[in-house]
């Protein structure tokens, strides 16, 4: 009967803690929406800027940054397509080389039996 009742103590204790709410929530609710949510739209405008759009309201120097940040980003671009675009050479030229030895291969099978059914002429 006490370890029922243990148990069952147990239990409770456990549902009560799950029906407390998160420490996230409660940091949402506490204060921190307000803040969370002027962050989203700074962050929405500023990629609503770098995709071309909201553009009006920057100064020259602001616009000349942006610039700058989308050369680096462009940059990084062209470097990843231009290593993928060599790695999959690679590859390709691997594979033509495995096809010239397999062709080189099956040529020489092709000869010896010209050489096995005709004889050496």
């Amino acid at each position: 009967m006490d370890i029922l009742l243990e148990r069952y103590n147990l239990e409770s204790k456990s549902l009560q803690k799950i029906e407390q709410p998160s420490l996230d929530l409660e940091l949402v609710v506490s204060g921190d929406f307000p803040t969370l949510s002027k962050e989203v739209v700074a962050k929405t405008r500023q990629l609503r800027q770098l995709n071309g759009e909201d553009l009006h309201g920057l100064s020259i120097e602001e616009l000349k940054s942006m610039e700058r940040s989308l050369g680096v980003g462009l940059d990084l671009v062209v470097a990843k397509k231009n290593e993928k675009i060599k790695k999959h050479m690679d590859e390709l030229q691997e594979k033509v080389t495995r096809l010239e030895k397999g062709n080189d291969l099956l040529n020489q099978v092709l000869m010896d039996d010209k050489n096995v059914l005709f004889g050496s002429i």
